[in-house]
């Protein structure tokens, strides 16, 4: 199973590069990057959703290769999404899905 076509852009966690494919999928017991819910997703009052570990987050994009599952918070947290889900693909890749 190959990974497929992404774009190769400097890591702004660390150093190297990451590929950023941009592959939209929904996945299943997400965790949280620590940032708040987008407007969106917040209720009337104002405070974030909570999501039950069955509840699917929509992940626009994911990111290869990423080690842990700390680093896949702090990407998908640099780029603002609230949520992440880190997972081995089955080849040689980890990916990391950043999440709403």
């Amino acid at each position: 199973d190959s990974e497929e076509i992404g774009i190769n852009i400097p890591n702004p966690i660390g150093a190297g590069n990451v590929t950023l494919v941009p592959r939209g999928s929904y996945e299943v017991g997400t965790n949280s990057t620590g940032i708040g819910a987008p407007v969106g997703n917040r209720r009337m009052g104002g405070s974030p959703t909570t999501r039950s570990p069955t509840t699917r987050a929509y992940c626009p994009i994911y990111f290869h290769p990423i080690f842990n599952s700390y680093d896949c918070s702090r990407l998908c947290g640099y780029y603002r999404y609230p949520r992440y889900y880190y997972s081995f693909n089955g080849s040689l890749y980890w990916r990391c899905y950043c999440c709403y």
